[in-house]
Order: structure tokens, then sequence, then C-alpha cells
């Protein structure tokens, strides 16, 4: 699509060779290929979009399609051109605007619009300025109303639906449909409704030819079903078809035919084609006096299509027209006439009876299609006395090599001449003088014979120069002389210094200094001749020299005495120079320096050419303070026995203290104060907060004198006894004084290797050696465990009962009774009882004697009577044969009865799981003997 401006018909006659020159290189790069059709591609605010209507052709073939097409049109003839300006919607109508405006809220949104509609009968409608409205995005492009004055007053006519034009991007095979629909109601008219179904067939792509050129298109068939609807009636209108070739980056179809079905039948009712917006414009040269019957040469240039002509279009004619003397066309006269499309010179005859006048004007028409061109641009004298006249394109003083143009008028025929002869086929009506010499020309025509002023034109040679150089480089900050040579000998002479062919301001002198990069060239000009001579040129290169960085290997702060590697870094430098504070620093050329002393560090890059680059960026170092050597301090002899210790302290607060024994680090030991318990040469580094160690301290010598060995005790018989007891401790020790101790306190007298002990607690051994070092051997407990309480003998009917509690042991006079080891024993002989107790831990106690005599009470035996189990927990049974009922009770050892019963078979379990341990008695109660039998508990 075509988008000019208001000054796209300025173009002149060249405009027509470089289209055509650019159509060639179009067609000669341009390869089939199948192109997508987006948003950019529809119309938008502001575009003047021209197309020619063709010639209708009923046999056209509109039809032919597929992909990777050829389609040739490029027989069309123009028939007259169509122009669409589009606006934006708020130049239209203040209601429109609203209506319409372009806000994503507004389901009638447009972004551009355009005069007229497409309202059927618009012309039998009391409708003025109408408006389409429509709507492009980056999915689709579609109509959604139109806008139309009735009586003065803006109506907007919104779509029901809105007519979607395509659905965007449109690529080969795309289909779409859409329904659009709106209804008018104008008062004292009626009502007016439409409905449409638009389908879309992309059904081809390739390369077109019409006469506006070759393009890469996309086919599209549109198929348009519409009815009106008037008063009620519905009018159904024959099916439209409009057959479109679009290409990227116009916004006007390339080609357009619109059919119409008639009877079953397309027929072709428009075609439409893109080309350049027509124009006929004459152009110089065109002499501005003629004589009558005189036949000039009238040159024209045009832009867009002209009919070849065919079967049913002529062959265009471009015909020369003459105004009346006034300039007016009104009547105009035909003067020539070529058959043409293209730009080119028409001979022009001007008429013998032209009446003469100074006001005429010539125009070229077309007649195929018909189009009127504009006239010359000044008037043209037509009659009178012939005059013959020279004037100079410029000074007749030139220089060697230059041309003078030399213009002469009155023609058409011209004879120049030099120095009064011929100048032998100089016979138009310019001529480039390049000789020295008088200029005259002799002028031949219908209004008679002429000679012209005299031109007089000097030559001059120019001042010839020579620069010094061909080449320089130039470093930052600093220039390169380049001097200029005259070899002409001219005087006096200007110059004039230029870079890249741009003067420099007031480099006038035959040499400068450069300091820019490029080309410099000088101009020397001959004051008298105005005569020049420019140089060849001089290379300059500005070598400009990468500004240094400057990388540490390390942090810029450290603890003095320390140091910080800086290295240079700047790409094809050749040397250095370091600086600190400003100042140079002495020998320091390489691309490293070490940096011990704090200061602000720069440093320059020189390269091969000698140029120097901006200093670096500064890298400041400072030095942080180291905290002072401390001094240990010592809390008790530094020589001592093992097991003992000295505390060394430094009264620094530091961020970290670390010790060192015999120079290597301690591990924990970081605190100001340190227990020694090893012999060696201790020392100490604090470090400060800002990350610097002190100076190692001087060193505290500590000295361990060895200790003898741990002292090993034993015993000649168990450590533990009955109290009256006794054991013997033996130590084995090295040789020294020996010193026993009983719950840490010296047994006083007790410097042997052994010691008999009787006394409960804990004993240990020290041996002192000869330096005073002692060791202690681990403790040995004795533990003397008391005698149990002596045993009590009591009777207890026909049984002797021990108190206490443990193991018993019965004897009678001294000699103990074999099997007697319970807590009671029946006497069966008279004599004297004791009774020996042996607690847990294996002490024993016996008991007073006791007299046992006996008296003349029978013993009572009952050998049928038996208790099972005896002793039991509690629960036992008695058996008795022939029980009937006989009653019982059982007593304690103190006489008391705990349990009385009857026996109420053989055998009766009985339970006294309730009483305590103990010895108890069963007597059974009957008449005559009365059996008792012991019973003893034990839980």
């Amino acid at each position: 699509m075509v988008l000019h401006r208001s000054n796209f018909l300025a173009n002149k006659a060249p405009m027509k060779k470089i289209q055509t020159l650019s159509l060639a290189v179009f067609i000669a790069i341009s390869a089939q290929a199948q192109i997508t059709v987006t948003q950019a591609e529809m119309p938008h605010s502001g575009d003047q979009l021209s197309r020619v209507k063709a010639v209708t052709n009923p046999f056209i073939n509109y039809g032919a399609t597929g992909p990777s097409y050829t389609w040739n049109f490029g027989n069309l003839a123009a028939d007259g051109n169509d122009v669409t300006n589009y606006q934006t919607v708020a130049s239209t109508n203040f209601v429109y605007a609203i209506v319409y405006a372009d806000l994503f809220f507004n389901d009638n949104r447009a972004n551009h619009a355009k005069p007229g509609t497409d309202l059927p009968f618009s012309n039998l409608l009391p409708l003025d300025n109408p408006y389409t409205f429509r709507y492009r995005s980056n999915s689709t492009y579609r109509t959604v109303g139109f806008g139309a004055e009735v009586s003065g007053i803006p109506l907007p006519i919104i779509f029901d639906e809105h007519d979607e034009i395509y659905r965007l991007p449109l690529s080969f095979g795309n289909t779409s449909s859409s329904h659009s629909s709106y209804h008018i109601d104008i008062p004292n008219v009626g009502y007016y409704g439409f409905e449409q179904d638009r389908t879309n067939i992309v059904d081809g792509w390739g390369v077109i030819t019409t006469p506006g050129g070759v393009f890469d298109v996309l086919r599209v068939k549109t198929t348009l079903a519409m009815s009106d609807s008037i008063g009620g009636f519905a009018i159904d209108r024959p099916v439209v078809r409009e057959y479109k070739w679009l290409a990227q980056g116009l916004r006007v179809p390339v080609l357009q035919v619109n059919t119409t079905s008639l009877f079953g039948t397309e027929v072709v009712t428009a075609i439409y084609y893109y080309d350049v917006p027509r124009s006929i414009q004459v152009v110089a040269p065109l002499a501005n006096t003629i004589c009558p019957g005189a036949t000039v040469a009238v040159n024209y240039t045009i832009t867009g299509a002209f009919n070849t002509g065919g079967i049913f279009v002529p062959a265009n004619h471009f015909t020369a027209q003459l105004s009346d003397a006034t300039g007016s066309f009104a009547a105009p006269v035909n003067i020539g006439d070529v058959t043409s499309t293209v730009s080119g010179a028409i001979n022009a005859t001007i008429p013998i009876s032209t009446p003469g006048g100074s006001a005429y004007r010539i125009r070229v028409i077309s007649t195929s299609p018909g189009f009127t061109g504009t006239s010359n641009a000044f008037p043209i004298t037509i009659g009178g006395t012939t005059v013959a006249e020279i004037s100079a394109a410029g000074s007749t003083l030139i220089c060697t090599g230059d041309e003078l143009m030399l213009t002469a008028v009155g023609g058409p025929s011209y004879q120049w001449q030099l120095d009064g002869g011929d100048i032998i086929g100089a016979t138009e009506a310019n001529y480039s003088a390049t000789q020295a010499g008088m200029y005259t020309v002799v002028v031949n025509n219908s209004c008679g014979l002429a000679t012209s002023n005299t031109v007089t034109v000097e030559v001059n040679s120019p001042p010839l120069q020579s620069l010094d150089l061909t080449e320089v480089v130039i470093c930052p900050g600093q220039g390169a002389t380049i001097s200029s040579t005259d070899l002409s000998g001219q005087t006096p002479l200007g110059y004039q210094w230029f870079l890249n062919d741009a003067p420099i301001v007031g480099a006038t002198d035959p040499m400068i200094t450069a300091t820019l990069g490029g080309i410099y060239t000088v101009e020397a000009t001959n004051g008298a001749t105005g005569c020049s001579f420019t140089t060849e040129g001089v290379l300059a290169t500005v070598d400009v020299v990468a500004v240094p960085t400057i990388i540490s290997d390390g942090p810029t702060s450290f603890c003095a005495g320390d140091a910080v590697q800086l290295t240079a870094d700047a790409a094809g430098s050749a040397s250095y120079q370091w600086y600190v504070d400003g100042g140079l620093v002495v020998d320091a050329t390489g691309s490293e320096l070490l940096v011990e002393a704090p200061g602000e560090y720069t440093v320059v890059a020189t390269n091969g050419y000698g140029c120097i680059s901006v200093a670096s960026q500064g890298v400041t170092i400072s030095l942080l303070p180291i905290p002072d050597t401390q001094t240990i301090t010592v809390d008790g002899p530094t020589t001592f026995c093992s097991g003992a210790s000295v505390e060394l302290g430094i009264p620094a607060t530091a961020n970290s203290v670390q010790w060192f024994a015999n120079g290597d680090p301690m591990v924990g030991a970081e605190d100001t104060l340190l227990t020694v318990v090893e012999g060696g040469d201790y020392t100490v580094v604090i470090t400060s907060l800002n990350g610097c160690q002190s100076a190692v301290s001087d060193a505290i010598t500590v000295v361990l004198d060895a200790s003898p060995a741990v002292p090993v005790l034993s015993s000649t018989e168990p450590t533990t006894f009955c109290s009256g007891g006794g054991s013997t401790l033996l130590a084995v020790a090295d040789a020294g004084e020996y010193a026993w101790f009983l719950n840490g306190t010296e047994i006083s007298g007790a410097n042997s290797l052994q010691l008999s002990v009787f006394d409960e607690g804990d004993y240990s051994m020290t041996v002192t050696s000869a330096n005073g070092c002692s060791a202690t051997s681990a403790t040995t407990v004795v533990v003397v465990n008391p005698l149990p309480t002596a045993p009590v003998i009591t009777m207890s009917f026909d049984s002797l009962l021990a108190s206490g509690t443990g193991m018993f042991q019965w004897f009678l006079n001294g000699l103990p009774i074999t099997g007697a080891m319970d807590a009671w024993w029946i006497p069966t002989a008279d004599g004297t009882y004791t009774v020996r107790i042996v607690d847990t831990n294996g002490c024993m106690n016996t008991s007073e004697g006791f007299v046992f005599l006996t008296t003349s009470i029978p013993a009572l035996r009952t050998p049928t009577l038996q208790v099972m189990p005896n002793p039991s927990n509690g629960s036992f049974t008695i058996q008795v044969p022939n029980a009937g009922g006989r009653a019982f009770e059982i007593m304690d050892a103190t006489g008391k009865c705990v349990l009385t019963g009857s026996l109420t078979d053989t055998r009766t379990v009985v339970d006294l799981g309730h009483a305590q341990s103990g010895v108890y008695f069963l007597r059974m109660l009957q008449s005559g003997n009365t059996p008792v039998i012991r019973i003893v508990i034990s839980h």
C-alpha cells in the first residue's frame, strides 16, 4: 500500500528511474516465499492510500490460485485513481469520538475512520458527512459502525454485530466467517436494516506481477451474502466476491477484483491495483522565448501507470498543450503528441498564427487514462524580435580542469563560437566551457538570426601542494604536525584544512597539529584566481591507550609489616609507571608492584608508540596498627613436680589470644590465663580486633621435675573384717620417704612399706623422692563390720528359743549339737545350753549359758499328728486319723493364742499367712493327753 504525504507529489523526474531500478532489484532478489499478513498491513489513521482503478476486463483470470503460484496481470490498463484518506476518530466529530472511543472496555472501540459509508441508498437518505469507523488489532480488522449527520445532528450507526473484515494474522490455508448487522431509524423516513455473512479463504500464495511491480502475496477470496430490510421487507442482494492479493508493507491490496453473481455467473464489476500516484510534469530545459512556427522539445516526467493499449484499451498518448497569452488553459491548443507510457520529450510546434505574448504556459496531458499534468513553472514569451543571450552558471574565472556551463536562449537553432570561430558540434542550448577565450552563440529561429553577447572565460592553474606525511599516529592529549609544501610558486595562497571532508575551524596555516583521528586534507586557494587544489589525505589514528585497572592479590588494608601485590592490566601496553599520592614511585615501571607503605596508588600505561594512558583509578592502601608485644606474668614457681602447675598470664584484652609451647600453637589455649602442667618454653601472640597480630612474646621456661612412681598397695588378709579382727597393708614404691594416711590424715610413725590396720577407713601411702616430688597411691578401703547382738535364750514349753536373726548353732556344755541350727531347739538332756549367731557379714556372737533340768512330767507324743509342710509360709495342712471334729489351738512363742478351730476331716488346711515369722505351737484339745507340735512360719 502506498503511504504518501503532502510532499509525495514533489518527486521529480528521476523518481521513475529509481523506482524502475528498485523494481528490477526486487525481481532479482525476490524468491517465492509464503508470507504472513498482520495488522501492519491494515490501514492506519493518517494514511492517504492510493490505488489505480483499472479498465474492467471481463476475461481476467481471477480464479486461478494455489500455493507457490505465479500471477501475471501486467497488462492491466489504468482508468483512474482511487484515493482514500484515513483519519483519527477524534477528528471526525465529538459525538463519534465518544461513541467509538479507543478504550479497552468499549465494545465499539475504533482506532481510525474514513470518509463515506457502504450504506446502500445513502444518496436517497438525508445523510451528510458520513464516516466508516474501523478497529485494527493483532487479532482482527473489523468495521464497528458508521456515522452521518441527519439535519445537522451527528447520528452514530453502531453495528449490532461487527463486520470482521479479516481475522489476523493471515496465512495460507486460513478460513474465517462472520455475521454482521446494523439498522437505522430515521425520523420521517423509516426503518432500514442490513445483514451480511462474510467468508474468507486464504487460498493461495506466491508472486504477482501488475503494472505497479512484482510482489510476494497472499491471495484472499471473500464471499459476501447480504440482505436489506426496508420497512419490514427483506431483499436479498446478489452474492458479491472480492479476490484480493495482499503484500507485506502495503496497506491496500496489490490487486483486487470484485465480482457479482448474476443468474449463477460471476461478473467482474471492478478491478483495482496498487501503483504510485499518477502525475505528469513539464521539466527543463525549455526556452523562455519561442517564435511562432518554431519546433521545441517539451520534456516531461511522469509517475504512475499509463496504458500501453490492447484489444479494449487504446494506447496512451501524451499531448503537449499551449495556453493562451494569459496562461489560461480554458481553450488549450495541442502542439505535439507522442504515444508512450514513460517519461520523455514531445516535439511540439508553435502554431504560426500564435499571437505574441509573454505569459504562455505549456502542459502535458494523457489520454489512457485521461489525466492533466501541471504546466511549466515560468512564463514563456512567443513572437517578437529574435534575441540571443548567453548566461553563465558561475564565475567566468575558472581553474584548469573545471567547466563553466553557458546557457543560450532564443533558439531553436544554436551555433557556439570561441574567439569568433564556430565550435564544431556545439549546437545545443547549453555548452560546457573548459578553455579560455571569448564565447558567443548565433541563434537562428523563425523570428530571425541574432548573435549573442560575449562571455569571456579565463582559465587558471591550481596551486599544487604536497603533504609531508601519508599517515600518522596521535597520542591522546598530544598532537602530530602535518605540513603542506607549495609546489606551484603562486601567491598569495590561502589554506583550509579538512578532517573527514569537514572544514576545521581556524585551521588556515600551511601546517596543522592533528589531535583527532581521521583523514586530514588541505585545500590551497589562490587568492587572486580563486583556484584551489586539494591534497591527498593523511590518515591520522588516535592510539588510545586503555586506562589500566589495578588488581590486588589481597586486602588493601593490612597489618603493618605485611604487603600486598598490585597488578596493572592495560591491553597492548609496553610499560607502566606507578604513583603514590600523586608522586612518582622510583623504578616502579613493571606491571606488578609490591606495596608495604600506605597511600593512594595509581598507574599509567605506555604503549609501543609512546602514548600514555589516563591514570587508573586509585587504590588506597592503609596499614592497620599491630598490638603491643605481650609480657607474660608468672603466678608461682616455674620449676615443679609432676601434678603441680603454674599459671601464666597477660594483661591485654584482645580479639583473640594464642599460646605456644616450644613454638607450636596450643589447641584451645586462647585465654589471657594459661595453667601450665608440662615443661617447655611458653610464648603468646595476641590478635587485635582489626586482625593484626603482635610479635611473639619473650618465652617463659617451665621445668618439670620427675616424680616417683605411684605406689601400689596390697593386703595380706581381706580388708573387710569383723570388729576385733585386722589386716596388713603392703606397699610397692620407689625409694624415698614413706608416709601412711587414714582418711587423709597422716598416721604417726607409719613410715615403712607395710601397715597393720584394725580401724575402718581410707588408707593411702605417699612416697617422697630426694628432689621433693612425691606420689600417692590409690586409696585402699578398710571395712570393719560390727558383731551381731548376742542372742538371748528363753524357754517356751519344751523348746529353747534364741533371739536375733542370722545363722544359728546350738551348743551343750560347750560342744556343738549336730543339726541344731534353728532359732529353737528341744533339749533332750540336762546341761548348759548356748547358741551362736552368724550375721550376713559373717560376724558372730554367742549367748549366755542356759541351764536346763528335766522334771517328772512326761512328754506327750502323738506320733499320728502331723503338720505339713513345716516350716511353711503360713499355709499348712494338719493331718490326724479320725479327726472327727476335734478342736485345736495355735499359740505363739509367748503362749498367746493366735487361732482356734476344729478338724473337719483327716486333713484340714490352716492359713496363718497373716502371722509374723517365728515359732508357733499346735495343741489338740481332747480328754486325756494333749499333743503339742512346734510350727515354724517363715515369710
